[in-house]
C-alpha cells in the first residue's frame, strides 16, 4: 500500500468516525422535490429512522415537518433550489418514537458529482438541548422582565413607603409614597444618608438594629423609629428591612418598607395618659371622700356635743345662744357640703339647671359682701364697684354661689385683718367681676389644675384649711353655663385674684 493510499484510507476513517459520532447528520436531496438522495447513519440515532426507512419513502423528511414549521422551511428549500440565498432553518422534525426534535439545517445547493445537474447538500444538527437550554434562558428572562416589571409597579404605587438603601446607608432609590411621608422633592433624598432623616437621637439605635443585618446574621429586621420631615417635624414609622442580594449571594442593597403609624402611637399615647389621669381621678375622689367624710364627721360631732351640753347642763341664756349659734354653723356646714355634692352630681348628669332673670349685678355683690363679713367679723370684706352697670340676665342664687365660693376661699387662705375686695367693671359686651385677697397665694404649678374637680390645694399652711375643693370647680361650672369665663391669677406669699366674666346679652348655653 503506498503512502497515498494509506492516508486516503486513514482520512476517510476519520471522516467516517466524526460523521457518525456527531449529534448532525449528513444528506444529500433533491432540489426538486426534496427527495432523499442520501442520509447518513447519524439520522437514524437523531429521529429513528433506518437507512431501510429512508430509502423506501424518498418523502421522508418533508412528512416528519412539523405542521407550524412547514410551510416556512419548504419555502426557504425551494428558494435555495432556485439559486437562491444558501438554506438555513431550524424547525422541528417528528421521530418514529412520536417525539419532537428541534433541528439547525444548514444547505446549500452543489453541482451533482454524477454530472446530471445539481443536488442540495446539508447538515442537520440536533438543537434539542440547546434550543431547551434558550426556551429556558427566555422564559427566565420573560419572568425575570416580568417580575422586575412588577416590581416598579409596586415600587411606585405601593400604600407604603418604599428605599432601597446601599450597605454603606446611602438611600438609593424611594417610591413617591415615601417621599410624600416625609414631605421630600424627587431628589430630596437620593444619594443622602439614612441617618439624615433620623433625631439625632434615634441614628445610634437604628445603627446597632441594622448590624446583624450587615453582619449576614439574618435577611429581615423590623422596628419603630421616629423620622425628621423636611420642615423638621417628626413622625412615627414602623420600618421592616429586607437583605437583597446579587447572583453571586453578596448584599446588593437593603428593601425598606415604612408604614406611618404616628396616628396608632399618639392614640396608644392618650390612652395610656388617658389610664394615668383615670388613676389620678381615682386617687383624687378617694382623697375627696376621705375629706368630705372627715367634714361630716366634724360637723356632726359638734352638733351631737352641743346639743349634749344643752340637754344635760343647766346654762344661762347668753351660753345657750352661744351654743345655738355653734350648732348653727355646723348645719350650715352641713348644708353646704351637702349642695355642693348634688351640684357635682347635677353637673356630670348635665341637669344643673338656671332660671335667669335681669338682675342688678352690684347689689349682689354688696349683699354676698356684706353676708361675708358678717359670717367672719376678723376679715375686712370690701368692694370696688363701677357705678350704672346695665341690668345682666342672670340666675341671682348662682351668681351668689359663685362669688360666695370665692370670698369663703379668700377667707379661708388669708390672715386676719387681711383686706379682701370684691370689684365689677364693665366691658365690651361683658362684665368681669373680681375677688382679691392678700392671702398665701398658690402654687403655679397647681394654676393649671385649680378648676378640676377633686383638685384641693395642699400646702403647709392649708393643711389645717377645711373644705372638699369642690367650690371653684362648680363656679367655673355655672360661669360657664352663663356664657362667660373664669381664670386666676396667684403669686405665693402676696395673694390671689379670681376673675369671671358674664355677657351683657343672653347666653344660649343658659339653661
Amino acid at each position: 500500500m503506498t503512502d497515498a493510499r494509506w492516508l486516503t484510507d486513514v482520512d476517510e476513517a476519520m471522516y467516517r468516525s466524526m460523521v457518525e459520532s456527531a449529534p448532525a447528520y449528513f444528506y444529500v436531496a433533491s432540489p426538486v422535490d426534496t427527495a432523499t438522495i442520501y442520509r447518513s447513519p447519524q439520522a437514524e440515532s437523531i429521529l429513528g429512522y433506518t437507512s431501510a426507512d429512508w430509502a423506501a419513502n424518498p418523502d421522508l423528511w418533508s412528512e416528519l415537518l412539523h405542521p407550524n414549521d412547514r410551510e416556512r422551511v419548504l419555502a426557504a428549500f425551494r428558494e435555495c433550489a432556485r439559486g437562491g440565498r444558501p438554506f438555513r432553518c431550524e424547525y422541528r422534525l417528528r421521530t418514529r418514537s412520536d417525539g419532537l426534535r428541534w433541528v439547525r439545517d444548514h444547505a446549500r445547493l452543489i453541482p451533482d458529482p454524477s454530472g446530471s445537474g445539481q443536488v442540495m447538500q446539508g447538515v442537520v444538527l440536533d438543537i434539542s438541548e440547546e434550543k431547551a437550554a434558550r426556551d429556558a434562558a427566555a422564559e427566565a428572562r420573560d419572568e425575570s422582565d416580568a417580575r422586575s416589571r412588577f416590581m416598579d409597579v409596586v415600587f411606585e404605587h405601593a400604600p407604603l413607603g418604599v428605599a432601597k438603601v446601599g450597605i454603606d446607608m446611602l438611600i438609593a432609590d424611594v417610591n413617591p409614597r415615601l417621599r410624600s411621608m416625609l414631605w421630600s422633592g424627587d431628589g430630596d433624598m437620593v444619594g443622602r444618608h439614612f441617618g439624615e432623616f433620623l433625631p439625632a437621637d434615634e441614628v445610634e439605635r437604628v445603627i446597632q438594629v441594622f448590624r446583624p443585618l450587615w453582619k449576614g446574621e439574618v435577611e429581615r429586621i423590623e422596628s419603630d423609629s421616629h423620622a425628621i420631615r423636611r420642615d423638621g417635624t417628626r413622625l412615627w414609622l414602623h420600618w421592616t428591612a429586607t437583605t437583597v442580594r446579587d447572583g453571586d449571594r453578596r448584599i446588593a442593597y437593603f428593601l425598606v418598607l415604612f408604614e406611618d403609624i404616628t396616628a396608632k402611637h399618639e392614640a396608644e399615647e392618650r390612652a395610656a395618659a388617658a389610664l394615668v389621669e383615670l388613676d389620678r381621678l381615682n386617687h383624687l375622689k378617694s382623697e375627696f371622700i376621705s375629706v368630705v367624710s372627715h367634714e361630716f364627721r366634724t360637723a356632726l360631732t359638734g352638733i351631737q356635743g352641743f346639743s349634749e351640753l344643752l340637754r344635760d347642763q343647766e346654762m344661762s341664756a347668753a351660753e345657750v345662744k352661744e351654743l345655738a349659734a355653734d350648732i348653727n354653723s355646723d348645719a350650715l356646714r352641713l348644708n353646704r357640703l351637702i349642695t355642693e355634692m348634688l351640684d357635682l352630681d347635677r353637673m356630670e348628669a348635665g341637669r344643673l339647671m338656671m332660671r335667669t332673670v335681669p338682675t342688678d349685678l352690684n347689689r349682689l355683690l354688696v349683699e354676698a359682701a356684706e353676708r361675708s363679713q358678717v359670717a367672719n367679723p376678723a376679715r375686712r370684706v370690701g368692694t370696688d364697684l363701677q357705678p350704672g352697670l346695665p341690668p345682666v340676665s342672670v340666675d341671682p342664687d348662682r351668681i351668689v354661689q359663685v362669688v360666695s365660693n370665692l370670698l369663703s376661699n379668700a377667707v379661708k387662705y388669708s390672715a386676719p385683718g387681711s383686706p379682701i375686695e370684691v370689684s365689677s367693671r364693665l366691658g365690651a359686651g361683658e362684665v368681669t367681676i373680681g375677688v382679691r385677697d392678700h392671702g398665701r397665694g398658690l402654687a403655679a404649678d397647681f394654676l393649671p389644675k385649680l378648676f378640676q374637680r377633686y383638685e384641693r390645694y395642699e400646702s403647709e399652711a392649708s393643711q389645717r384649711v377645711m373644705g372638699t375643693g369642690l367650690g371653684v370647680p362648680i363656679s367655673r361650672q355655672i360661669v360657664e353655663m352663663h356664657g362667660g369665663r373664669i381664670w386666676a391669677k396667684s403669686t405665693e406669699g402676696v395673694g390671689s385674684l379670681f376673675q369671671f366674666t358674664l355677657p351683657l346679652q343672653p347666653s344660649g348655653q343658659v339653661k
